[in-house]
């Protein structure tokens, strides 16, 4: 995997999920570090092993966010675990929220995608598009990739 990974998320849920997220992400400061920590998880300075714990890497920020689809920046891999913790917090507005995420390495190539719905209760990740119909334009740059 490369040094950085851009991680987009797409977040489908209805109108309390989107409100929850506006919400959250107000508080983000965009490009700093510290910000997730700070905000999801009400931690000041945390300590490599906390972050590879909750996050999945060693360091994460939000790039950008509008209305339910964010990218987030981070250290070697995508954060897998930051990312399966906003949909526990999103599932209990709506049970019916999907995440659509594509990571990719620095340089714009894509290197994976991934699903995160909820199916009989349990929180299933599907990290590649043989388990779940990828839209056309899903690793498209050139217009928004999700629905």
């Amino acid at each position: 995997m490369a040094n950085t990974v851009s991680t987009h998320v797409n977040v489908l849920g209805n109108n309390a999920v989107i409100m929850l997220l506006n919400k959250s992400f107000k508080a983000i400061e965009l490009g700093e570090i510290k910000s997730i920590p700070k905000v999801f998880f009400n931690i000041e300075n945390p300590k490599i092993n906390w972050s590879l714990k909750k996050i999945s890497t060693k360091w994460c920020y939000v790039d950008s966010y509008k209305k339910g689809q964010f990218t987030l920046i981070s250290a070697d891999y995508p954060p897998l675990e930051f990312i399966k913790f906003l949909f526990e917090t999103c599932i209990s507005k709506d049970v019916l929220t999907v995440f659509e995420c594509k990571y990719e390495e620095e340089s714009g190539k894509p290197v994976g995608v991934l699903l995160v719905k909820l199916i009989d209760s349990k929180i299933t990740l599907f990290q590649d598009e043989k388990h779940f119909e990828v839209p056309s334009n899903f690793l498209d740059d050139s217009e928004p990739y999700l629905n």
